[in-house]
């Protein structure tokens, strides 16, 4: 019984061990199979989709969070959970990537169950659009480089991302005449790190217009392509800017335009003086109106202009003419449609110059400009400055205005050669002038010209840069002005007289130009004598004795050379036995300079004869002095004071004093006669002391004349005038009075007469020999 019961539990045990045997076999083929892929467990397919976005570039990273399930469903009680990864900052495109999790209610991940595909969205940064203009500029021809590297971002469209910078590389430049784009070279991009972020931009560039107008053209413009090596205005350097009638043969400077203040490349625009002399016209005719009424060479000339700028000769004298009367100082302006006369003074280098009896009016206007001049036109920056200190120092200029002048102008002229093919790196140097003077040594009149300036000014003379043309000038003749004939100089401030030309330009001009290799004008001749000296033998003198007198090699007239260490070496012939006059002369003479180095060809020497004197009598003259109004009382003569006249011989004194206001030697001369009235001066030693003479102008009093009348609605003035006070000498006149006073409402105002000359009876003007003061007149208009 317990063996039937112990087997039916052994069957049951072998049936249950079969049944789990069966089921894990089961299990491993099953687990095999899937493995294998021969049997899949059918999973839930979802699509997630994400979104595309794009955005203009502003250097912070793009994304979009936005998500759905496009295609099939989670199954009931899952949840899904979404990462998202996808990003752009810099412009280009990439996916908007995203992952997903997907969890049961209890929390676990059943995302296997799943299969999951994406549609991903593109996250898309487009560039910013960057519009960079270069400037555009423009100016007159003045043979300087014409750069402008400043830009601008323009607003109207994307514009820089905050904190960003632009490093913008402007390069265009132009020199000549013509017009050309300013250049953008290069723009880069770069954020606040310092990283280059230029692809994230698309850059326009608008590139300005560089402009140089040339001072020649008009309302009928000429085709403008080359010309002259300061002005090349018109397309052939043989165009004629100006045609020329002269009365007389001249080498004249026409003045165009000066310049101000140096940047080491060019000149900036000079400041204009807005007063004007007599309310009327400008300082550039001080000179002109300081010389009026002296004797002085007088040149006229009609000038037609074929291009602007106006042009006037140095030295215009106003309203001689139809030429416009010019109100600035700087430049000339007027209509070139007709041709327009004047007429200009040809004084060299003797310029006049304002003294205590001269017309208060331009005394007072002078003094004033030149505390304008003085401060506008001495700025030198520091570089240059000590570079041109250096130079003075080793040269030993001296500072004297009119002396310094010809020592500067020499100078320049030597420190280097003309050359029209001179080497043009000496443009891109930051200094040109310094670079002109030390390092290439040739160049152009405006190297001359700017050279010059800036060191005139290291010495303490106001001087500006100026630009114009030269005209060689035939009498009776019109002569054309052609445009290669453009030129720039000096201008250089002499107190008390004004501004005058200084030519400073060395030789080698072109063979093409206006003058060939013999012409001796300023321009052409690098050795134009920029010191004049005149010079005379010194006089040898003894008594009778019956041995021959010779001249020696001894000369007057050198001695301010002297004083800055040149010496010369001399011969003078000359010789005389018997009594009376014989001539001595200069049959040669080399000059040196303080080096030793033979400088003759840089002066220009006019030299006199001497006199050897051999005589037989000695007598001495004097002359008293006195003190006294102008013309009120004759010159008192001079006397014998001492020494034996022959037997039968007489003297004659002729008094010589021009006798003008003023502090003056009471001059004059001795002539001696025998019996028959021949002149036997030579064989007498004259002695001559003159005494001084102190002439005090004469005071008058000009009274402006009165008007009145009954109130008509129309102006009231008067121009008449009156001598009130003191009187004029016989023979003189007053003249070319100015008036200001108009009364036009009912009252009475001021009227006022001024600047009134005094001629006399050959019209010449006399009338710094007077004082003149004034007396207000009155004009009324009554109800």
């Amino acid at each position: 019984m317990p063996n039937k019961a112990m087997s039916k539990r052994n069957r049951s045990i072998q049936i249950l061990c079969s049944i789990a045997i069966g089921i894990v076999f089961l299990f491993a083929v099953t687990v095999v199979f899937m493995l294998s892929g021969i049997f899949e467990i059918d999973r839930t397919k979802i699509t997630i989709s994400t979104k595309s976005v794009e955005a203009l570039y502003d250097s912070s990273p793009l994304t979009n969070h936005e998500w759905k399930i496009s295609r099939g469903e989670i199954k009931d009680g899952h949840n899904i959970s979404v990462e998202f990864f996808g990003s752009q900052t810099n412009v280009g495109e990439s996916p908007n990537y995203i992952e997903v999790t997907i969890t049961d209610e209890l929390g676990a991940d059943v995302t296997s169950d799943y299969d999951v595909y994406y549609d991903l969205g593109i996250l898309k940064v487009n560039p910013r659009v960057l519009v960079i203009s270069s400037a555009s500029d423009s100016k007159i021809f003045d043979g300087f480089v014409l750069e402008n590297p400043n830009y601008a971002i323009s607003s109207e469209h994307d514009g820089l991302v905050i904190g960003h910078s632009a490093i913008v590389n402007v390069t265009g430049s132009i020199i000549d005449i013509g017009e050309k784009p300013n250049t953008i070279e290069s723009v880069f991009i770069y954020d606040r790190l310092g990283t280059d972020v230029t692809r994230n931009y698309n850059l326009f560039v608008r590139e300005g217009t560089l402009k140089i107008t040339s001072p020649y053209e008009s309302s009928i413009t000429p085709p403008f392509t080359s010309g002259s090596d300061l002005l090349p205005g018109p397309n052939s350097e043989n165009a004629v800017l100006y045609s020329i009638y002269s009365e007389l043969d001249d080498f004249a400077y026409l003045k165009m335009s000066s310049y101000g203040n140096y940047n080491g490349k060019a000149w900036s625009e000079a400041p204009v003086y807005d007063s004007l002399i007599n309310d009327k016209y400008s300082a550039i005719y001080l000179i002109s109106l300081l010389a009026q009424g002296k004797q002085r060479d007088i040149n006229k000339v009609q000038i037609k202009s074929n291009y602007q700028p106006y042009a006037l000769p140095y030295y215009t004298i106003p309203e001689k003419g139809n030429a416009e009367i010019q109100t600035n100082d700087v430049f000339f302006s007027g209509s070139i449609s007709n041709a327009y006369t004047l007429s200009y003074l040809r004084i060299g280098s003797n310029y006049p110059s304002l003294n205590n009896n001269y017309k208060p009016l331009y005394k007072a206007f002078e003094a004033e400009y030149r505390k304008f001049v003085y401060e506008n036109y001495l700025y030198i920056d520091d570089e240059t400055r000590e570079f041109m200190e250096g130079i003075i120092k080793k040269e030993r200029f001296p500072k004297d205005t009119r002396y310094a002048i010809q020592v500067v102008a020499s100078y320049i002229r030597n420190a280097a050669k003309y050359e029209a093919n001179y080497d043009k790196a000496m443009e891109q140097e930051s200094n040109v002038a310094i670079a002109f003077l030390s390092k290439y040594k040739a160049g152009l009149c405006k190297h001359y010209a700017s050279a010059a300036t800036l060191l005139f000014r290291a010495l303490g003379i106001p001087a500006r840069y100026t630009i114009g043309a030269v005209a060689d000038l035939k009498a009776g003749e019109w002569t054309n002005v052609l445009a290669k004939q453009a030129h720039a100089w000096v201008e250089v401030y002499i107190d008390g007289t004004g501004w005058v030309y200084v030519e400073v330009t060395g030789g080698g001009r072109p063979s093409d130009s206006a003058h060939d290799e013999n012409c001796d004008c300023d321009i052409c001749d690098p050795n134009d004598h920029p010191f004049s000296a005149t010079l005379t033998p010194i006089t040898v003198r003894q008594k009778y004795n019956g041995t021959t007198l010779k001249a020696t090699n001894l000369l007057k007239g050198f001695e301010e050379f002297e004083a800055l260490g040149y010496t010369y070496d001399a011969v003078v012939e000359g010789e005389r036995t018997s009594a009376g006059i014989s001539t001595s002369i200069i049959k040669s003479i080399k000059i040196y300079d303080k080096n030793n180095t033979d400088v003759t060809s840089m002066f220009d020497l006019e030299l006199n004869t001497g006199i050897v004197h051999v005589y037989l009598y000695a007598l001495n003259f004097i002359s008293p002095s006195d003190a006294f109004e102008y013309c009120t009382k004759p010159v008192p003569v001079a006397r014998h004071t001492s020494g034996v006249l022959a037997p039968d011989h007489t003297f004659v004194i002729e008094s010589t004093v021009v006798a003008d206001a003023g502090i003056l030697p009471n001059s004059f001369s001795v002539k001696i006669l025998d019996e028959n009235k021949n002149d036997v001066t030579d064989i007498y030693y004259i002695r001559k002391t003159y005494g001084t003479l102190i002439i005090q102008p004469r005071e008058i009093t000009i009274k402006a004349g009165d008007a009145e009348k009954k109130y008509d609605g129309t102006p009231l003035t008067c121009h008449k005038f009156s001598l009130e006070s003191g009187t004029l000498v016989e023979g003189h006149f007053l003249a070319m009075p100015s008036f200001v006073g108009v009364q036009t409402q009912i009252g009475r105002s001021d009227n006022i007469v001024s600047d009134v000359s005094v001629l006399n009876s050959y019209g010449v003007d006399v009338t710094h020999n007077y004082i003149i003061k004034y007396t207000i007149g009155n004009l009324t208009i009554t109800d």
